[in-house]
């Protein structure tokens, strides 16, 4: 699975997969924290179905693995899977 094919949905997805939680919104984006192991990640405020930046990935995937969140082949696996989680398109119909 390569880190720069995920969308920024999928990317929060497998944040929440590694056991990360939105903590909060700022003017520019979203953090998310995982307190049990002291990280944090910004990501930006960009459309879900938008391809995420690769460093964005590479962050969460560095950060995993050194602060003991998961082991190398975990995060793989969690990526895979994260790279199936498919965004629900939004309506623009105000008639719903």
């Amino acid at each position: 699975m390569s880190l720069n094919s995920l969308t920024y949905a999928q990317l929060e997805h497998l944040l929440t997969e590694l056991g990360y939680h939105l903590g909060g919104r700022d003017v520019g984006g979203r953090i998310w924290t995982h307190p049990q192991y002291d990280a944090l990640k910004w990501l930006p405020a960009a459309p879900p179905q938008e391809h995420a930046r690769v460093h964005h990935v590479m962050t969460v995937h560095r950060v995993s693995i050194e602060k003991g969140i998961v082991d190398e082949e975990r995060f793989q696996e969690l990526l895979a899977k994260a790279a199936q989680y498919a965004v629900e398109p939004v309506s623009t119909d105000d008639a719903a």
